[in-house]
């Protein structure tokens, strides 16, 4: 089996018969600088694949394990810590949908409109020049003239025509379409999520 010290030598080990004076077995190991030594099999710390690893390098093993020594060595005791993965996994999908509903309201919308109202008015006045439109307020004064034969000739206003501007203001109701969006929204569960 393949063990490697703590500076990455590699080395070979087998179990060996005899145990050590404390009663714990002892390993064999062999490395690849032609060193060999025994050691306690509590100082081996498996690892993944078969292999075992050591805490000290192989001068620490020689200079406590290796012949003519009889001292102990300190081995650092080791943790294991747990490490978390995390990874995505598809909990489920949403769809979507939008739809369109139409609704009509009535809105009320003050709207202007011009009227005329016009009025005959009677003058029978002689002029001695045309007479122009004039205003007078919101109303236009439009004068009609006709010339008329008399000792001379003269211009007699007949008439007046009043036009006054009157604004009234309408309500009228009007229907119209109005567009609102809304969306509805549906889960399925994912592909990878457990029932």
């Amino acid at each position: 089996m393949i063990v490697l010290d703590k500076n990455g030598l590699q080395g070979t080990f087998d179990e060996l018969d005899r145990s050590s004076a404390n009663g714990n077995r002892r390993v064999l190991i062999r490395f690849q600088n032609g060193q060999q030594v025994a050691v306690p099999r509590a100082m081996l710390i498996q690892q993944a694949e078969g292999r075992y690893a050591l805490n000290v390098n192989v001068e620490e093993l020689m200079a406590v394990y290796g012949e003519g020594s009889g001292q102990e060595i300190v081995i650092p005791v080791v943790e294991e810590v747990a490490t978390v993965q995390k990874h995505p996994v598809e909990a489920g999908t949403v769809e979507i949908r939008k739809t369109v509903h139409e609704r009509t309201e009535v809105i009320d919308v003050p709207l202007h409109s011009d009227e005329v109202e016009i009025e005959r008015v009677n003058v029978n006045r002689i002029v001695d020049e045309p007479v122009q439109v004039r205003h007078e307020g919101d109303t236009m004064i439009i004068p009609l003239l006709e010339e008329v034969l008399v000792v001379e000739k003269k211009l007699v206003l007949r008439e007046e025509v009043h036009v006054k501007r009157v604004r009234k203001e309408v309500h009228e109701s009007r229907e119209v379409s109005l567009r609102e969006e809304r969306v509805e929204v549906a889960r399925r569960p994912g592909i990878n999520q457990d029932s």
